[in-house]
This record gives C-alpha cells, structure tokens and sequence, in this order.
C-alpha cells in the first residue's frame, strides 16, 4: 500500500486521501492521471535523494 512509498512523495494525510480517492474512481482517466502523478512524485523524491 501507500505506506511502502518514503514520507516525502505524500507529505500530508490530505494528499494520500486526493490519491486514493483518485485511485477508488471507476474512470479510467483519473487513475491514469493519479498513477502518472505518484509516479512523478516518486521520481523526484529520488533524484532529490540521489544528488
């Protein structure tokens, strides 16, 4: 789950509840568009980490 992911890519309980809210739609744009953005988010918590 969310958990897994480092506390720098959803800082706040508001943004892991937008995420999964996202997440629970049945359109499948706003999953794409949620899993696109943590996928982001993930990805510059790694390079932020890496420098």
């Amino acid at each position: 789950g969310l958990l897994a992911l480092p506390p720098a890519v959803l800082p706040s309980e508001a943004m892991k509840t937008e995420l999964l809210a996202k997440l629970c739609r049945s359109d499948t744009c706003s999953v794409s568009e949620a899993v696109e953005d943590l996928a982001y988010r993930c990805e510059q918590v790694c390079l932020r980490n890496r420098a």
